[in-house]
């Protein structure tokens, strides 16, 4: 397997180098980057650069390589950065390989785009097989073709071959949609499909035109397919659509694009043998409608198989006892003095596979049929629920809820009720049983939820005699004036929240998000709210996981406003809201890495700007972080998060015990449940949450995100506040009594 490495801080091509180094066989990934492009083998320190040469080995750094290590190298391949992907051409001869495709939907901003990736535990061969044809579609994924007399036979449907793909044309009436993809398509509208196969990435694109013929509405889908080895594989998607732009129906256009494509992957890994031949049976038996889209595939590998750039595996070595290297450009060039043998290959003279053009075919449109068409229908060929392989079906109600809730929690909701729903062993997601899993969260059931308690008694939050004579809360309304502030994820929610209180006391604000398009509509709707110009609010798209947008959000803030006089390090990831044990690797590391490396990198370049504005003693720069009430009154299904937000009032106490006497303070702020968006949303799709909520806000309310947690983030930041540092601040109604 070879190292693929990218170095954006250096705004270096990405490489790809064989993965042994050739001085000792250690593995060249679990080595060193360095700043200048070369890779180090971990065992001697050997580097090697992108084209493979060894530039230094560090022991003899006083000769070079060539008399250290004469012929010191490696193979070294092709790479292009494309489509938010790297290819790289595993071979010898990158200008007689296929080209990259081209996706005119990468740079439409009238598509939008969800991806996923997995590796399926089958060959790369049979991983696209599952999905090569149309007639597995009745049978997988319970897609019938409606007006045909059969069924379950594909409509007709024309395949035209290049060298480097092929594409697949059918026109259906689909069956109809339910719930939420009702309203897409009217009832009886023919779609036409359009399957294309490129032999760069094993790739597969699907396009429908979801909305029916002449609609314009297309749902798109790329397959790229990455052998890890002979019985793994990595499959990547991507899922455009230029219809339901709306970010809340991202989850639920992943969910029924996963959904076949789940039921492919319980299909691949079932199937026998593990590792997939080369070429097709010579003894199968292949007809007319289920075989011809894979025959065709067969025969672009058979193209590539004559050209010479197939392995032979017959005369591969056991990888335990030998090391496999793919031939590299270089070793076409100069193929003498390599530590490591290539590859052996089949020649286009040693073929044995037999030929696509000399299987048996059986073409059954010539043939006169000698049963009536109506045969075996009346037993059930297709069961009843073809999709208990992948994600369940939903009583229409139940979607409606997941639907009102944000859409960050929607993944959450889907996951736990359909493991449930198998658990019980049903392939049907009802209301009730989201009731019964609402009634189990967080350990129990919420107090009053079958009316046997009584309901706390909760209010909206009352207007101070102040407040309804347009004063705000702070006795000078511009104690704030010419402060310039950064509010990661500002751009919505209790964020939102804290830079419009702070603008209206006078400060300068920035707000941050990752969505450019959300993030402008806030910058006009926070101006609006704050009553403020457009000069003395500004937006920086940013990924706060990002070093280096990190750097460049301070740079920005600075260019823009001077100065900087104080951070609220507020932008958030919440997690899957898993139990530990089901909670997967990835999302645990996304809730580390933008909860706490988030925060720590805010911290980093805020406390670096200070001390460049000359910071000392009796100064009064600050930085708040954000913290959770769920630290102090633990729920289950969010140790990710809890263990975060813990995380991060411990670099709060000790960064302040660091910088405090420079002029730094650094505090915390614990939040309870705060009445935003996403909350009500949530509370609305998951009333139990309210009540929960409620039980525990001894203030009789929840939080308000410019008057509450908007005033305390004004305190910590004025002048009034500068003996405090290195504190947790609650601002939670009374949640963590």
């Amino acid at each position: 397997m070879p190292s693929l490495y990218k170095m954006p801080a250096a705004r270096l091509e990405p490489r790809c180098i064989s993965n042994v180094c050739p001085h000792r066989g250690s593995s060249l990934a679990a080595g060193i980057l360095y700043k200048d492009g070369t890779l180090a083998c971990p065992f001697h320190g050997y580097r090697f650069n992108g084209n493979g040469k060894c530039t230094l080995v560090p022991s003899r750094r006083d000769h070079e390589v060539d008399v250290v290590a004469p012929g010191m190298r490696t193979d070294a391949y092709a790479t292009v950065e494309k489509y938010g992907l790297i290819w790289v051409c595993l071979g010898d001869d990158p200008d007689a390989a296929s080209p990259i495709f081209d996706m005119p939907e990468w740079d439409d901003d009238n598509f939008c785009i969800t991806t996923n990736e997995e590796i399926w535990e089958a060959d790369y061969h049979t991983c696209k097989f599952t999905n090569l044809d149309y007639v597995h579609l009745p049978v997988v994924h319970g897609i019938m073709f409606q007006g045909n007399e059969n069924p379950i036979q594909a409509p007709v449907h024309k395949i035209t071959s290049t060298e480097h793909g092929y594409q697949s044309v059918m026109r259906v009436n689909p069956s109809p949609s339910e719930g939420v993809w009702e309203e897409i398509r009217e009832k009886g509208a023919q779609v036409e499909s359009i399957m294309k196969y490129f032999v760069p990435g094993f790739t597969l694109r699907g396009q429908v035109e979801i909305g029916g013929i002449g609609s314009g509405e297309f749902n798109i889908f790329y397959e790229f397919t990455t052998p890890i080895d002979e019985t793994r594989t990595m499959m990547r998607h991507y899922f455009l659509r230029n219809y339901r732009m709306d970010e809340d129906f991202h989850t639920e256009h992943t969910r029924r694009n996963l959904q076949n494509i789940h039921q492919d992957k319980a299909l691949a890994e079932s199937q026998r043998p593990l590792v997939a031949p080369t070429g097709p049976n010579p003894n199968g038996i292949y007809t007319h409608d289920e075989d011809k889209i894979m025959l065709t595939y067969w025969g672009l590998m058979e193209n590539m198989r004559n050209k010479g750039w197939q392995i032979d595996r017959s005369k591969l070595k056991n990888p335990d006892s030998s090391i496999r290297i793919i031939p590299s450009p270089e070793r076409k060039t100069n193929p003498d003095g390599w530590v490591y043998e290539a590859m052996p290959r089949i020649e286009p003279g040693d073929i044995t596979e037999i030929s696509v053009k000399d299987l048996a075919f059986v073409d059954i449109d010539g043939i006169e049929s000698t049963r009536p068409k109506d045969y075996g229908k009346s037993e059930p060929v297709i069961p009843r629920d073809a999709k208990s392989n992948a994600t369940l079906e939903w009583e229409d109600e139940a979607l409606e809820r997941v639907e009102k809730a944000p859409g960050f929690i929607q993944p959450m909701i889907i996951k736990n009720a359909e493991k449930a729903a198998k658990e019980n062993g049903t392939n049907f997601v009802t209301v009730k049983l989201l009731e019964e899993l609402q009634a189990k969260q967080n350990g129990g059931v919420a107090p009053s939820s079958d009316g046997s308690a009584p309901k706390p008694k909760m209010v909206k939050r009352k207007e101070s005699s102040n407040e309804k004579k347009g004063l705000l809360g702070m006795a000078n309304d511009k104690e704030l004036d010419g402060k310039v502030v950064i509010v990661t994820g500002g751009t919505m929610g209790i964020g939102f929240g804290m830079a419009t209180r702070l603008a209206k006391y006078g400060a300068k604000i920035v707000i941050t998000s990752r969505n450019s398009d959300t993030g402008e509509a806030a910058l006009v709707r926070l101006r609006d709210a704050a009553g403020c110009s457009a000069d003395d609010i500004v937006y920086f798209k940013m990924d706060i996981c990002s070093e280096a947008d990190n750097e460049a959000m301070m740079k920005f803030s600075v260019d823009t406003f001077g100065r900087l006089d104080a951070i609220i390090n507020n932008a958030v990831f919440p997690g899957d809201f898993q139990l530990l044990a089901d909670e997967s690797l990835e999302s645990f590391e996304q809730v580390m890495t933008t909860n706490v490396t988030g925060t720590y990198l805010g911290m980093k370049f805020a406390i670096r700007q200070f001390l460049e504005q000359g910071a000392e003693t009796g100064d009064n720069y600050s930085i708040i972080n954000i913290s959770s009430g769920a630290t102090r009154d633990t729920g289950m299904r969010m140790a990710p998060y809890i263990a975060s937000k813990l995380a991060v009032e411990g670099l709060t106490q000790a960064a302040a015990l660091e910088y405090s006497r420079q002029g730094i303070r650094i505090n915390t702020l614990l939040f309870g449940m705060f009445e935003t968006e996403k909350a009500l949303q949530m509370m609305e799709a998951m009333p139990v949450i309210q009540e929960k909520g409620a039980a525990k806000h001894h203030v009789g309310r929840f939080g308000d995100p410019e008057h509450d947690a908007g005033e305390a983030a004004a305190y910590l930041i004025s002048e009034r506040s500068t003996f405090i540092s290195g504190t947790t601040m609650h601002v939670d109604g009374g949640m963590c009594l």
